[in-house]
């Protein structure tokens, strides 16, 4: 009887050494868990954090507008252009030069009055098709508006542009305009303006293609607009591409 109870005491302390060994494995378990939770929770706001950081950066990198030289407009979201509905056309740079060639040297003798915007205004149609060699193989002027003796707006070369005609033998009409700017603050006083003819003008009016032409095989672009200050007050050098018909 007694190796009886001794053998059950030692049963029963080994038992009482053995409960709190798996009271510490389970509370080993639990702060091990606890601890994982709060990594899976840490690592899941360093996620949020770096999508938010990914999507700030993406935005500060996009694509800045374009910057232009003062006093240069491109784009034009509205020309004064009832035919075209107020909108300009795109047109192949060449089509652009080529109205440039025949404002600046067709002998108009452009005299701009404040009180007559259509006295510096011309436009003409194109055959970017086909090209003329006494303009330097721009592309061929097919007709003008009725502007200046019949040779400048019926030009001899029109038989160049397609089926030998005018208006339907073109596929671009360019728009080109000198006019008083409707600010005139910090202007001297506004007054005609005789407008420079050759390359002082072809070198104005570049001021805006080069800036507004768009890249590309070939290059094109709508429109564009320049403010020039002068001693006769300030004026809008406008281009635009006008609605074919």
């Amino acid at each position: 009887m007694f190796a009886t109870m001794t053998d059950d005491t030692n049963e029963t302390a080994n038992a009482t050494k053995t409960t709190p060994s798996s009271s510490h494995s389970t509370s080993t378990r639990r702060w091990t868990t606890s601890t994982e939770e709060r990594k899976s929770q840490s690592t899941t706001k360093s996620t949020k954090t770096e999508s938010k950081a990914t999507k700030t950066s993406t935005s500060s990198t996009k694509k800045p507008e374009p910057t232009h030289p003062a006093g240069i407009t491109c784009d034009l979201k509205k020309v004064g252009d009832e035919s075209s509905e107020f909108k300009p056309r795109d047109y192949v740079k060449a089509a652009f030069e080529a109205g440039v060639y025949q404002y600046c040297r067709g002998d108009y003798g452009w005299l701009v009055r404040p009180d007559d915007r259509g006295s510096g205004s011309n436009y003409f149609w194109f055959d970017t098709k086909h090209t003329d060699k006494e303009t330097g193989n721009l592309p061929a002027y097919c007709l003008g508006s009725a502007k200046g003796v019949l040779a400048q707006w019926s030009p001899k070369s029109q038989s160049l542009c397609s089926g030998g005609s005018g208006v339907f033998g073109s596929n671009s009409k360019i728009w080109l305009e000198v006019v008083p700017s409707d600010n005139q603050k910090g202007c001297k006083d506004l007054k005609e303006y005789k407008l420079p003819a050759g390359d002082d003008c072809v070198k104005n009016w570049n001021r805006i293609l080069n800036e507004c032409m768009k890249s590309g095989d070939p290059p094109h672009g709508n429109s564009g607009s320049w403010r020039e200050s002068t001693d006769s007050g300030c004026f809008d050098w406008n281009i635009w591409g006008r609605k074919l018909t």
